[in-house]
């Protein structure tokens, strides 16, 4: 099954290891699910994940950042965006997620913003299904487990 995770939720599993975020990333971790990825999209997650602020409030060092974001790279399905869709959604910088998302078929598109991915009607209009790191956990353990 392959995935497309916004940033957040990337940052709460590394953040706290208690709840579904971090959940997620031992399944990428383990391989039980695939991580679409696109530059705009990688490059999003080291913009975050270096951040002074991430570093404290995370407790990680910018070694085990970039340990974190080397396996992201390596492991992460890319997908060339040859289109642009701009669904107009509320933060811009949350396009990149859709067009990710619907360039690699993802099933899932989890976020911890989901308002920020339905308020838009167009959306419901595809295959991919916005679901929260908590749904998504869920989900994945009614179909897997």
């Amino acid at each position: 099954m392959i995935v497309t995770i916004d940033t957040n939720v990337i940052f709460q599993g590394l953040y706290s290891n208690a709840g579904a975020s971090y959940q997620i990333l031992r399944l990428l971790k383990d391989g039980r699910i695939k991580l679409a990825l696109s530059v705009p999209v990688f490059m999003e997650y080291c913009d975050v994940l270096k951040r002074q602020s991430t570093l404290e409030k995370t407790g990680l060092n910018a070694t085990q950042i970039n340990a974190v974001l080397d396996f992201i790279a390596f492991t992460g399905l890319e997908h060339r965006i040859s289109f642009l869709y701009r669904p107009n959604l509320e933060d811009e910088s949350d396009n990149k997620f859709i067009e990710l998302a619907l360039a690699s078929q993802s099933t899932y598109l989890i976020t911890a913003n989901i308002k920020h991915f339905t308020a838009n009607p167009e959306l419901s209009l595809f295959e991919v299904k916005v679901v929260t790191p908590g749904e998504f956990i869920v989900l994945w353990r009614m179909k897997n487990e």
